[in-house]
């Protein structure tokens, strides 16, 4: 039986993620659905502290540079997003992930099987950090029907594809890239399968899922 994309995938994933990386990508949706907002409320809504909160956006200031400036002034953060889509800010937070990085070491080492202790080197992890990542990701991959052996991930490849396409529509993380002709093809067909449908760079998330599934195949 194919495996039926959930929101709660996703999701699931996000939950392992490293905790300021979930705090940050919180706030920028917020921010981003309320370029101006009350700090209280801002505070009350994500659960953070006001030195949290104070100290996440100073980050989120320093991290994007010109594409988005935030500023607490008088009892408000106001912030100007430069870039109109908020995938532009969110891959960008989620491609500071360790664990999504080591999640896409073990999809890709199938081919090179390469150890873990190249990847603690690379991201200077000393082995017992590097193991408890491995550990943590053992637990999500079995959510998935997947598994760890040998520091790549095994199982029904209908299963993997899911996973990479779900990790690129969500997370930005690309592990085969697409060439100009794969996105002629899957655009052509996605825009005959439904007349009122517009392809752009930037497709809603449920769109670039299966874009992916469909290069995939």
């Amino acid at each position: 039986m194919p495996y039926v994309k959930k929101k709660k995938d996703s999701f699931l994933v996000e939950t392992y993620l490293e905790q300021s990386i979930r705090d940050k990508s919180e706030l920028v949706l917020l921010l981003f659905k309320s370029p101006t907002i009350i700090f209280s409320h801002v505070a009350k809504q994500t659960g953070l502290t006001a030195v949290q909160l104070k100290y996440y956006c100073k980050e989120l200031d320093d991290f994007f540079g010109n594409n988005l400036d935030i500023t607490i002034k008088k009892g408000k953060i106001i912030c100007c997003f430069v870039k109109p889509v908020k995938e532009f800010y969110l891959h960008q937070l989620y491609d500071t992930s360790t664990i999504l990085k080591l999640l896409v070491f073990f999809i890709k080492n199938g081919t090179t099987s390469q150890p873990l202790i190249k990847f603690s080197k690379k991201y200077f992890l000393s082995s017992s950090s590097a193991y408890r990542l491995r550990e943590s990701l053992i637990k999500l991959l079995r959510e998935f029907g997947l598994r760890v052996s040998k520091n790549t991930i095994v199982g029904e490849e209908y299963r993997i594809r899911y996973l990479i396409a779900m990790l690129y529509s969500k997370f930005g993380i690309v592990i085969y890239p697409l060439d100009h002709l794969d996105n002629q093809i899957i655009y052509r067909f996605l825009s005959q399968s439904a007349t009122n449908l517009r392809t752009s760079p930037w497709l809603e998330e449920p769109f670039s899922f299966y874009n992916m599934l469909l290069a995939l195949s």
